[in-house]
């Protein structure tokens, strides 16, 4: 499944969800319900994470990390780094209380580490002051030889039906993505327009050289510069002219 159907499913699963709802639960508003759309305060979560919850626990024997892991992810933004600055409130979250609680959740943390799912950093509230959500479908193909084959199957196969790349190829995943190609645009230099022989030389005339010729009409010459035609009809038609009165 690529990212294209896994989006059109996702469409069409909602959209179901909502029908069943508004015919099977007509009597409960939608104020009762925690809707994303509507609700602030939400975290992006891999929709495994249950199932990795539960191969956590198995790989912690014991001292189950599963809800630990938990209260990170509904810590984190959209980036996976916290910045832990009261160890206190977490492991309460987590479900520690008493005086050793501090002191059993950096117990847990320090298992979730040892396994690979997260990376610390040391900082002003101790060795757990900066920590980084490692990708966790990653981290259990990498250690998969270690997990119940059944758990590592049905997180397989809930990837495929969520369309989860990093699931269907992890060595893909895996693999650095050469860089993007730089583009370099070269603009050629503009040249000077190429010249072609000596410009003309521009003649300038003094005004005092520039006479316009005055005409003065006489009384012989009108006719003449105006053009008029001064021959008898005789001479204009050829022959005798008869005027009939």
């Amino acid at each position: 499944m690529n990212a294209t159907q896994a989006a059109t499913k996702k469409t069409k699963m909602a959209d179901r969800a909502k029908g069943l709802r508004e015919n099977f639960f007509p009597e409960i508003a939608q104020e009762w319900l925690w809707l994303r759309k509507r609700n602030d305060g939400y975290a992006t979560i891999p929709r495994t994470l249950a199932m990795v919850m539960a191969i956590i626990d198995s790989l912690s024997k014991n001292k189950p990390c599963g809800l630990t892991y938990f209260v990170l992810w509904c810590r984190a933004w959209d980036d996976p780094l916290l910045t832990i600055e009261n160890p206190a409130v977490f492991a309460a979250e987590a479900g520690f209380s008493g005086e050793r609680a501090v002191i059993t959740w950096r117990q847990r943390m320090k298992t979730l580490k040892d396994l690979g799912f997260i990376a610390c950093k040391e900082g002003a509230t101790g060795e757990y002051h900066y920590v980084l959500i490692l990708n966790p479908h990653l981290v259990i193909w990498k250690e998969r030889d270690k997990i119940a084959q059944s758990l590592v199957m049905k997180l397989f196969d809930r990837g495929h039906e969520i369309g989860a790349k990093d699931l269907i190829d992890p060595v893909a995943a895996l693999t650095p993505k050469p860089p993007a190609p730089t583009i370099v645009l070269s603009v050629p230099e503009l040249q000077p327009l190429p010249v072609f022989g000596p410009a003309a030389p521009v003649l300038s005339v003094p005004p005092a050289a520039v006479t316009t010729p005055v005409l003065t009409p006489t009384a012989s010459s009108t006719h003449e510069q105006l053009g008029a035609d001064t021959r008898t009809p005789a001479e204009v038609f050829g022959g005798v002219v008869t005027i009939q009165s």
